[in-house]
């Protein structure tokens, strides 16, 4: 009934070097941490994704370019603190969701869960005001199409589970601002995904960018 197209194109990235940065991240955090001062920050937020390069394919070769995704998400901060600088592991529980509409033939909902570790470096430029960047994985919990087709004349109902047509992980940078008063935090992060969302390898670039706002209570520990 709906396959997923999106335009050709070629990325490559290597696991290996990925795996040996995010190894190097851990490492680090772990001799850092002996000496830094730690908070944990619960977070709650919103954000908004378009998934670049990607569309809807129909049954009848209608296609439908994509449309942003509004997403809802929870998790957590730990931050190991020195001075002016910070490490932070995050892990994050995502939500989100989207619609492709045509008026004549379809309205489709699109939903995807996720869960998100983060690896962040963040700098305090002032007392209230730090800026980071870093490195985002994203693993696939779910990853589904439901709505109505119009086809040869006849309404026809779709609920198809899609995550086996794409990535189980996928890859972003981060960067951010976060602005802190009293212990009281507002993120406002733009990612950039580097990896690709489907599995086939003749389909590349099909990737997504966030806009993401969460609030944010520190506790030091």
């Amino acid at each position: 009934m709906v396959s997923i197209q999106p335009r050709q194109g070629y990325f490559e990235i290597s696991m290996g070097s990925l795996r040996l940065f995010l190894s190097t991240i851990f490492l680090f955090i772990l001799e850092y941490s002996s000496f830094a001062q730690v908070s944990i920050t619960p977070k709650i937020g919103i954000s908004f994704s378009t998934f670049r390069n990607m569309n809807l394919e129909l049954d009848n070769n209608l296609i439908l370019n994509s449309h942003n995704l509004t997403s809802f998400m929870f998790g957590s901060d730990v931050e190991y603190k020195k001075k002016e600088n910070a490490l932070i592991t995050n892990l994050s529980y995502i939500e989100k969701g989207g619609n492709f509409h045509h008026p004549l033939y379809c309205d489709l909902n699109y939903r995807q869960k996720e869960i998100d570790f983060s690896f962040i470096y963040k700098r305090y430029f002032v007392e209230h005001i730090a800026i980071y960047t870093g490195i985002t994985i994203g693993v696939s919990m779910s990853s589904k199409i439901k709505g109505n087709e119009i086809l040869n004349n006849e309404n026809i109902a779709i609920n198809e589970n899609i995550k086996s047509k794409t990535n189980n992980t996928n890859y972003s940078i981060p960067l951010g601002v976060e602005i802190n008063f009293y212990n009281i935090t507002l993120d406002i992060q733009y990612s950039y995904g580097i990896t690709d969302i489907l599995k086939e390898q003749r389909y590349n670039k099909s990737k997504n960018s966030t806009i993401l706002f969460t609030f944010g209570k520190k506790i030091i520990m």
